[in-house]
């Protein structure tokens, strides 16, 4: 990011290599549709090469720097009116073989994303970056600019909620999370 700062473009197209993939898993977390994590990750990094000179190495990691730029920029985005007319089509149905697992797991995922949707905008980003991203709480709290207690509220209140939709469910709380 020093070298990004004296504006060498090398530098800046190894750091968008680097975490893109990263970045846009936050962004795609928070974000409903694919296309919008898209449009959020382009102009994360795109502020990251205009605002190269508000990031000092002593006051906070890159990722954590780059983490709230993409953070801030979903809220932005999630704020914005939305027209809906393209987000009311369905869905193709999927045709892949062992047709019943897929419907459960599309069921699972959608019942997950559905539940986090109505988690507080905290809850979310904390729970894609401790889950998602693989930070721990300190850094969690580092990224939304929180104490690592804090942070760690957030997530135990996320999880409580979740626990709390999914045992009224018929699907399995455990069966929603990586890491049985």
């Amino acid at each position: 990011m020093l070298r990004v700062q004296q504006e060498d473009v090398e530098a800046y197209r190894e750091i968008t290599r680097r975490y893109l993939k990263r970045i846009y898993a936050v962004a795609r977390r928070i974000l409903p549709h694919d296309y919008d994590a898209d449009d959020v990750v382009q102009d994360a990094f795109l502020r990251v090469w205009s605002h190269r000179d508000s990031w000092s190495p002593g006051a906070a990691r890159f990722t954590t720097w780059l983490h709230r730029i993409v953070i801030n920029r979903c809220i932005d985005y999630r704020r914005r009116p939305v027209d809906t007319s393209l987000e009311e089509t369905e869905e193709p149905a999927d045709e892949r073989p062992d047709f019943d697992q897929a419907i459960f797991q599309k069921q699972l995922h959608e019942a997950l994303n559905s539940a986090r949707k109505r988690l507080p905008p905290g809850q979310q980003v904390a729970l894609a970056l401790y889950y998602n991203q693989g930070l721990t709480g300190a850094e969690v709290g580092a990224v939304m600019g929180l104490s690592q207690s804090a942070a760690e509220g957030l997530l135990k209140r996320a999880r409580q909620q979740l626990r709390s939709v999914f045992a009224k469910s018929a699907i399995r709380a455990r069966d929603a999370f990586d890491d049985h």
